[in-house]
C-alpha cells in the first residue's frame, strides 16, 4: 500500500497522472521510484470542499475507464463512504456511514471500521 502524494499513470504514460490519497496494487510489477503505471486495483479518496468535481465526476471516470476494479470516496463531512465495485458492475455505487465496518470487495479480509474515524472527527 503507498500513501499520497504518489504519481499513478493510468494511461501508462509519464504526462497524465493522478494523485489519489491511497492506492493498493496487487502487481508490484507497476510499481517504481516514479510511481505506478497503470491502473492500481483499488483506489481511496478522501473529499475536501475543493476536491467534490475532481473526485466524484473526474476522477471517477478516469478510474473506471483505466481499470480501477474498487474506487471509494470518503465524504468526512457527510460522513459517508461511497463505493464503486467496477470489477462487478453492480449499478449504483454502495454508500454506507461512518457507524459501520466496511469491507472490501476485491481484497480478502480486508475491513476498515470507520466508527474510530466517527470518533476522531468529533
Amino acid at each position: 500500500m503507498d500513501v499520497s502524494p504518489f504519481a499513478v499513470f493510468l494511461k501508462n504514460d509519464r504526462w497524465n497522472y493522478v494523485e489519489p490519497d491511497v492506492i493498493v496494487t496487487c502487481n508490484r510489477d507497476k510499481l517504481d521510484d516514479q510511481g505506478c503505471h497503470g491502473a492500481p486495483d483499488w483506489v481511496m479518496e478522501v473529499l475536501s470542499p475543493s476536491s467534490v468535481v475532481m473526485d466524484c465526476r473526474r476522477k471517477l471516470e478516469a478510474y473506471r475507464s483505466a481499470g480501477v476494479r474498487e474506487y471509494w470516496i470518503i465524504d468526512p463531512g457527510r460522513e459517508t463512504v461511497t463505493i464503486y465495485d467496477f470489477e462487478r458492475e453492480e449499478g449504483e455505487p454502495k454508500v454506507y456511514d461512518f457507524t459501520e465496518v466496511i469491507r472490501s470487495e476485491i481484497v480478502e479480509d480486508l475491513e476498515l471500521d470507520f466508527t474510530q474515524l466517527q470518533e476522531y472527527l468529533r
